[in-house]
């Protein structure tokens, strides 16, 4: 890559690094049942009760989340299905003032939300399967395309992918069978500058 090219590539990272961060440095946690891997543990009761806990969960300001019970105390809340702030006691990694002043508010509502549980209104969940060999294969490749890309180009690993990108581009190429269709999630500076590059790095490998 030329020098010229080169500068224009941090230049453009720089900018989308920095509006990636205003936007999300204020940013609350949106919770999903998808965010707790062991959801398919729990009966309608306990999904119903678990269903409540994000709801509410996801109506809280940033600053609120952070003085409330951790997502994976929230599971544990779902499957012990305490009745009142007393029983939260028994959980640990609930705040003492958390239990204080919504202990007795949280449960009720909580138990509540079982009380109209309807089996039928419930899916099953079932266990997510643990990686496929070709899942492993694909994202070992994409590693190493892109640690050859971080070498050539001089950028750090942590700035050139992250797990969540890796995860998006795994799903794409097994979709396809072709490495080369991980590159349908890249955006911004990724798909106008690394895209082209990882496919000549790709067809090295093939």
């Amino acid at each position: 890559m030329k020098k010229t090219n080169k500068s224009e590539l941090f230049e453009d990272i720089m900018s989308e690094i920095a509006l990636e961060w205003f936007e999300k440095i204020d940013q609350p946690k949106k919770l999903s049942l998808d965010s707790f891997r062991n959801s398919w543990e729990l009966d309608y009761i306990s999904l119903a009760a678990l269903e409540y806990l994000i709801g509410w969960y996801n109506e809280l300001t940033l600053e609120k989340q952070r003085s409330v019970p951790k997502p994976n105390i929230l599971f544990s809340m779902s499957k012990v299905l305490p009745q009142s702030a007393d029983d939260l006691k028994k959980i640990q990694g609930i705040p003492f003032k958390f239990i204080k002043e919504e202990g007795d508010k949280i449960t009720g509502r909580m138990l509540m939300a079982t009380y109209n549980a309807d089996p039928n209104d419930f899916k099953i969940i079932k266990p997510k399967s643990y990686r496929s060999f070709d899942e492993i294969k694909m994202n070992a490749l994409i590693k190493m395309i892109f640690s050859e890309i971080s070498c050539a180009l001089s950028i750090a690993p942590e700035i050139l992918c992250n797990d969540i990108l890796i995860k998006e581009m795994i799903k794409e190429a097994l979709n396809d069978n072709n490495v080369l269709s991980s590159t349908k999630v890249f955006k911004g500076w990724r798909e106008k500058h690394i895209k082209k590059c990882f496919s000549e790095y790709c067809n090295s490998y093939s």
